[in-house]
């Protein structure tokens, strides 16, 4: 008789068996993450995909409280622990939409598709990065540059989706006249 539970006998046979941990909206405890991975591990998964959106703090990133954040430190340990129970990381970071925890920050304000008040589709909430301010592109590179190498995975899940404000701002409206919202 096998002491695995059922249903990780039954998804054994698959070679990418993941399951997602929602820090961005609930972020956890290194002890709960750990105790996480081990439940996982216990049910047979291979993959604990870590919705992040903008969580780590970075060099170029530090302006979130460290309640609302993880280090590098942080993540390079979670990683390691998952990586002792045969468990890979990958991590997914917003970079368009759901960007949030960045654009919110006075620092980055000025990233943001609304800004100045301006309202998009649902509210003036700034939740979505500007294409078209240099900044942006300098930022995300640089922020990626700093949180990629801490996920030793090939995988790595670069968030461009629910970006619904691309396009409000008088910069992104001038490219409009020339060049699709695509």
């Amino acid at each position: 008789m096998s002491l695995q539970p059922p249903a990780a006998r039954r998804i054994h046979r698959l070679k990418f068996r993941a399951v997602q941990l929602d820090l961005a909206r609930q972020p956890e405890s290194l002890d709960y993450i750990r105790g996480f991975i081990n439940r996982i591990r216990r049910w047979d998964y291979n993959v604990l995909v870590l919705y992040l959106e903008g969580r780590i703090k970075t060099k170029s990133f530090p302006y979130r409280r460290d309640e609302e954040s993880y280090t590098p430190d942080d993540m390079r340990r979670i990683v390691e622990y998952a990586a002792a129970r045969n468990i890979e990381v990958v991590p997914v970071v917003a970079l368009l939409g759901h960007a949030e925890h960045f654009v919110e920050c006075p620092e980055l304000e000025s990233l943001a598709e609304l800004r100045g008040g301006r309202e998009g589709r649902f509210s003036a909430r700034k939740h979505v990065f500007c294409p078209t301010v240099p900044g942006t592109m300098e930022f995300l590179e640089q922020y990626l540059s700093e949180v990629a190498p801490l996920f030793p995975s090939p995988y790595f899940h670069a968030g461009f989706d629910e970006s619904w404000d691309i396009g409000y701002c008088d910069l992104c409206r001038k490219r409009l006249e020339t060049e699709t919202q695509e």
